[in-house]
C-alpha cells in the first residue's frame, strides 16, 4: 500500500497528539505532512531531489514503514529506554530466543536504520531509492567490544594522529 491522502490524515492525527517529541525531532515534518502529496512516478535522476518535496521523503513509502519510523522515534524519545537499552536488548534476546529476537529487531530498529545485510538484501532498496533520484553510499559496519583485542590496538598503534588527515582532505603539506 502507498502513501495516499488517507495515510496522510492517518500520521497527520498521531503526531499532532505528540506535538512536542515530534517537534523536538523534527521541527518541520508536521507542516510537510499537512501540504498535500504527489503520487506523481516521475524520475527525479536528471535534476537531483528537492528536500523540500515530501513526496519524495515519504511517497514511496508504505504505511507500515510509516509507522515503523514513528513507533522507533517515539521509542528512543523515552531517555530510560534508551539509557538502559543493551541491558532490555540482552532481556528481549533470553526470553523470545535468537530467531524471535533476530525477527523482531528486523521487523522493527534494525529495519528502520539498516537497509540488508548483504548485496542481495540490498539491491531492492538501492533500486528503490534509485527510482526516486537518491543515491547510495554503502557503509560496513561492524559493532563489537574492540578496546582489548589485538587488531584494535594493532590499528591504534599505527594510525596517524588526526592532524594528519587534514593533510589529507585540504592537500596542505
Amino acid at each position: 500500500m502507498r502513501w495516499s491522502g488517507l495515510h496522510s490524515g492517518i500520521i497527520l492525527r498521531i503526531l499532532k497528539r505528540n506535538r512536542n517529541v515530534t517537534r523536538k525531532a523534527h521541527p518541520t515534518l508536521l507542516s510537510h505532512l499537512s501540504r498535500p502529496l504527489s503520487t506523481s512516478s516521475t524520475l527525479y535522476a536528471t535534476k537531483g531531489p528537492d528536500f523540500d518535496d515530501t513526496s519524495l521523503s515519504y511517497g514511496g513509502k508504505s504505511m507500515r514503514q510509516l509507522l515503523r519510523a514513528f513507533l522507533v522515534y517515539q521509542l528512543f524519545s523515552f531517555n530510560s529506554i534508551v539509557d538502559s537499552s543493551e541491558r532490555l536488548l540482552k532481556v528481549a534476546k533470553k526470553i523470545l530466543g535468537q530467531s524471535l529476537f533476530r525477527k523482531l529487531m528486523k521487523w522493527t530498529i534494525y529495519g528502520q536504520f539498516v537497509a540488508g545485510e548483504d548485496l542481495k538484501t540490498l539491491q531492492p532498496a538501492m533500486k528503490h531509492l534509485q527510482s526516486r533520484g537518491v543515491r547510495s553510499i554503502l557503509d560496513y559496519a561492524v559493532e563489537d567490544d574492540v578496546q582489548n583485542s589485538e587488531v584494535y590496538m594493532e590499528v591504534r598503534h599505527k594510525a596517524k594522529p588526526p592532524s594528519d588527515i587534514l593533510h589529507v582532505t585540504t592537500g596542505n603539506e
